[in-house]
């Protein structure tokens, strides 16, 4: 999967068999990869932008033909907030990604989860 986030695609495992993975274009991107990151194709703005928003570890969107418009979204299990015209920053919340194996909010056993922030 970090492979994947990395570069902004998500991660796919067909069967869970070992060596079938592969990365996936964030929307509306479209591309795939075998045991690999894939190779994006974008249109309108994302074109010469998309990459900017990749190495990011985000996916870029172009929501109508208006210069000016593309923003960067961060791609799960990465997160942050979009932003017009620029990467976004986007991070690994560890705690978001995994709560249930380390976190109980009920109260039970008293356990939380704390993740560091990574940029």
């Amino acid at each position: 999967g970090r492979v994947c986030a990395a570069a902004g695609q998500r991660c796919e495992d067909a069967s869970g068999a070992v060596g079938d993975w592969g990365c996936v274009c964030a929307a509306p991107a479209v591309g795939q990869g075998a045991a690999a990151v894939a190779e994006c194709m974008y249109s309108g703005e994302c074109v010469p932008y998309g990459a900017v928003c990749a190495a990011a570890g985000g996916s870029c969107y172009d929501p109508s033909a208006a210069a000016g418009d593309w923003e960067c979204r961060c791609v799960p299990p990465l997160s942050g907030a979009p932003r017009l015209g620029r990467p976004a920053t986007c991070e690994l919340d560890e705690c978001r990604a995994v709560c249930a194996t380390c976190a109980d909010r009920g109260g039970g056993a008293g356990h939380a989860c704390a993740a560091a922030r990574q940029d």
